[in-house]
């Protein structure tokens, strides 16, 4: 074998072990960039809301609960504490939306009065978000 044939012989298998490291760095790093991508797909989720703004009266009350389809389950979030998400008017939220136990109160309805509140008539006076049940457990409620 000539010289010349070795040279490229050698080259050649010089150049197989380095294709074979690059493909095996890159297949360590898969799985990282892979879980990168679904972290920060996680965090940028949104959720739907069931009625964006709604006003509870000085009284308590939400106004014109009886055509909103509220459940018992549903939950009143204070004004300013959902993120929007997608396009504008599209009523969705981060699901990262900071909801906790002292911005949002489950709904309530009192059959005596035909009534529904936002918890013991908490947030009268303002508009308020109605969530879900559904959508509130996909955000989760801390405590605070």
């Amino acid at each position: 074998m000539s010289k010349m044939d070795e040279n490229r012989n050698t080259s050649g298998e010089q150049g197989d072990a380095g294709r074979r490291r690059i493909v095996r760095g890159a297949v360590a790093l898969a799985p990282l960039v892979l879980t990168l991508r679904s972290g920060a797909l996680a965090a940028a989720s949104c959720t739907g809301v069931k009625i964006a703004s709604v006003k509870v009266n000085d009284n308590g009350k939400i106004k014109n609960a009886s055509s909103l389809a509220l459940q018992s389950t549903d939950r009143c979030v204070q004004p300013g504490v959902l993120q929007a998400c997608g396009d504008p008017g599209s009523n969705k939220v981060l699901t990262s939306s900071p909801i906790t136990e002292s911005n949002s109160v489950q709904v309530r309805y009192n059959d005596e009065n035909d009534v529904w509140t936002c918890g013991n008539r908490q947030f009268r006076g303002q508009n308020v978000a109605i969530l879900s049940s559904q959508s509130v457990a996909s955000m989760g409620v801390t405590r605070g």
